[in-house]
């Protein structure tokens, strides 16, 4: 991702209802997506956020913490993990395990058609990942992938 990705604008959010912390996400978001995690500022987010740097380091401890809040976010929104999870806890109590195999197929193949099809979060979710190098940030986000697959695994005991 670079800046020649002139494409996608970033915008100021505008207040309507939406809290500083989430008004910083979204900004950040649009931030990542536009200019890559490398090339985007923590300046320039709080500049199209309306909010002070300091606003953000308040919320956030650094631009990887930030980033981490966003890979959640992606997780959750794009992906539908908690979704996917809930689903198979409603479906569970008569699952047998060939259901299950025929379950996760389906799941796989719903998200990578939901990937194609919104290519740029599957951008910025594979940028993420490669760029960012705060091993504390990794070990969280291993951490939060280590809690999705536990749960899908805790609901087939």
């Amino acid at each position: 991702m670079s800046e020649n990705h002139h494409s996608i604008p970033v915008d100021k959010v505008p207040d309507c209802g939406v809290s500083k912390h989430q008004k910083i996400v979204i900004t950040a978001t649009q931030h990542f997506i536009k200019y890559g995690y490398a090339n985007a500022t923590t300046d320039g987010i709080a500049k199209d956020a309306g909010v002070s740097k300091g606003l953000i380091f308040h919320h956030f401890n650094s631009k990887e913490d930030l980033a981490f809040e966003v890979f959640k976010q992606l997780l959750n929104i794009d992906y539908g993990m908690d979704k996917f999870i809930e689903s198979i806890s409603i479906e569970n109590e008569d699952m047998e395990i060939t259901d299950l195999k025929a379950f996760i197929e389906k799941y796989v193949r719903n998200t990578i058609n939901e990937m194609q099809t919104n290519v740029v979060s599957s951008l910025l979710f594979m940028d993420l990942l490669v760029n960012l190098k705060n091993e504390e940030i990794k070990n969280k986000i291993k951490k939060l992938l280590h809690y999705y697959l536990s749960q899908i695994i805790e609901l087939f005991k």
